[in-house]
């Protein structure tokens, strides 16, 4: 029996939040106890939050509110999981998991507010959208930059692009999201001429 788009929605955001709640928790432990074993329990676990995650898309196309929507959701599913294998084939890079996971917190707060809908949890996740995926996720393609260029890749070898440049896509798909919302909301606002 196929849930309603509504009930998928609700399904998958609740699913969401505990899963995602793992990689926040996750990320908590690789900041007040770093270690190679932390680092590579966040990777491997966000490349089985991405597979798992990429397969109930498959399953419940629907828990998306359009195909555009859906598209986007999993091409930055198959950025992350391009760019999440990295770390976990070259564990001298596995801190660099924690830094693109930290926007996972937006994520958290984003299926909190869907489930809860409590103004603060609304006025965190906006704070976080533009904090972490407007700000800080722009400032680590910089950081990746350096990081791979330190360990001898070179612009567009296949690492570097692996690293940065799926980042850098992760990044303009936010941006992506972000104007798709303005343009949302702008759609919706009253136009005053058709009133008078």
């Amino acid at each position: 029996m196929r849930l309603s788009d509504k009930a998928a929605a609700a399904a998958h955001d609740r699913l969401n939040l505990w899963a995602v709640a793992v990689l926040v928790s996750l990320c908590a432990l690789c900041v007040l106890r770093p270690s190679l074993m932390a680092d590579a329990a966040l990777s491997w676990a966000v490349l089985t939050y991405i597979v798992g995650d990429l397969l109930y898309h498959a399953a419940v196309p629907h828990c998306q509110p359009s195909t555009q929507r859906l598209v986007t959701i999993v091409l930055h599913h198959l950025a992350t999981l391009w760019l999440v294998l990295h770390p976990i084939a070259h564990p001298e890079h596995a801190h660099l998991t924690l830094h693109g996971t930290l926007v996972e917190i937006n994520t958290l707060l984003h299926n909190a507010n869907k489930i809860y809908k409590r103004p603060v949890l609304t006025a965190a996740f906006y704070a976080s959208w533009f904090g972490l995926r407007l700000g800080y996720c722009p400032y680590l393609i910089v950081v990746f930059d350096r990081e791979m260029r330190a360990s001898g890749a070179t612009p567009w070898d296949y690492t570097y692009t692996q690293v940065v440049g799926s980042h850098a896509f992760l990044c303009a798909l936010n941006f992506w999201w972000t104007c798709e919302v303005a343009m949302g909301v702008l759609k919706k606002k009253p136009n005053p001429k058709k009133s008078v």
